[in-house]
């Protein structure tokens, strides 16, 4: 049997990053740097990220395919839209 990919769950909490600093969740990060920002989107029907692990529903403006025999990060192929970023 193949190992399963391990999957990992937290709660978002946002805001502007212009807000960042007044928050005690943020002590300790360092603001200035980019890798540290997680993009976290309104809605996975019209969020960017295609591959995310989490991704609950496929995008609004494109199809899907379903093939029993592969195994991804989702559980369906997204088609119809380019890849972004």
């Amino acid at each position: 049997m193949a190992a399963s990919a391990r999957r990992h769950h937290a709660i978002g909490f946002g805001c502007d990053i212009s807000h960042a600093a007044d928050l005690v969740y943020s002590d300790g990060i360092d603001l200035r740097d980019g890798s540290n920002i997680a993009r976290i989107g309104v809605s996975c029907r019209i969020c960017e990220r295609l591959e995310c692990h989490q991704r609950a529903f496929p995008p609004y403006d494109a199809s899907i395919t379903v093939d029993p025999h592969r195994r991804a990060i989702l559980p369906y192929r997204i088609d119809g839209i380019s890849q972004r970023s």
